[in-house]
Order: C-alpha cells, then structure tokens, then sequence
C-alpha cells in the first residue's frame, strides 16, 4: 500500500443546481496533488441527488461538494476560503474546461515562487486563444494592472494571505 500525499491544490469552483448536469467526473479530472470542491448554490437535496454521479459512486475522493443557501459568486468564494484545508487555493467557474498540463504549470510556478502569495493565471478560450490580452508573464500585480484580473484566474496560498491580513 502506497501512502498519497496529502493534496497541495484546491479547485474551488463555483457553480449553479441548475447546471450540475453538466459537470461530470470527466470534466473534473484526476490530478496529483489536487482536490475538487464544488461550492454549489441551490437547494441541497439537488446537490445531495448528485454527488454520487460527480464522485463516481465515492470512488472519486478528489471531489467534494457543499450546498450553499445563499446566492453569489462572492459567497461561494468565501466558502471556498473558510473551507480550503491545502496549501494553495484556485477559483474556478462551472463553465471553465479544465487542462491537466496548465494545473500542473501553476503548481510548478508556485514551487519556483515559494515568496509569491497570490498568482494570476491565464484563461484561454476553446481554440486555446487567451481570453484576452494579458501582461507579459512575470509582471508584478500592481494597483493600475489588477482591475482586469477576474476571479477564476486568481490563484493564492490562503493561509499566507490570511496571516497576512490579504483575506
């Protein structure tokens, strides 16, 4: 028996009952070091009805998920920072497709970054085109440039940030 390492990584992703069909295993895929935990706004017994499809019949461990009362995107991030237990902490959206090798390019910029408490990561559309037009890579968050930064492309160590007074 092998131990696995504790997960580093949170995908906290935030999302709508009426779009839980939609999100399968599939779009949710396994990945070292990392955990899924769909934050979802809408009735419980909605988010209860779909867990077993979502953690493939508890095989997936990696997915967890939590039925919010409240409605906003911004309650779902606050959820996802009073629930994170890694080291490190990703906004997602549920209409966001997932690629392995960008998850594991974050993970690796942490490592080669142990200083940097907050990164922004790029989204890219469909054709693998960025969404829009970002900094050159390596640029410092500043107070003129973090206006276009949107939430699904902030990534945070939030232990350090909340030591910090950042949260």
């Amino acid at each position: 028996m092998t131990d696995t390492p504790a997960p580093r990584l949170t995908i906290a992703l935030a999302g709508m009952a009426e779009r839980l069909d939609q999100l399968t295993p599939e779009t949710l895929p396994p990945l070292p070091g990392v955990v899924w935990h769909l934050f979802i706004q809408g009735p419980a017994d909605r988010v209860a009805a779909a867990r077993p499809r979502l953690t493939a019949e508890g095989r997936r461990r990696d997915i967890r998920l939590s039925a919010l009362e409240s409605r906003g995107v911004a309650r779902s991030r606050n959820a996802a920072l009073a629930a994170v237990e890694t080291e490190l902490l990703l906004f997602a959206d549920d209409d966001l497709t997932f690629h392995p090798a960008g998850i594991a390019a974050l993970i690796d910029r942490f490592n080669r970054l142990p200083g940097a408490d907050l990164l922004c990561a790029r989204l890219t559309d469909e054709t693998g085109r960025p969404r829009k037009r970002y900094v050159p890579d390596g640029t410092p968050l500043r107070w003129f440039n973090c206006g276009r930064v949107g939430t699904p492309e902030l990534a945070l160590r939030p232990a350090r940030c909340a030591r910090r007074g950042a949260l």
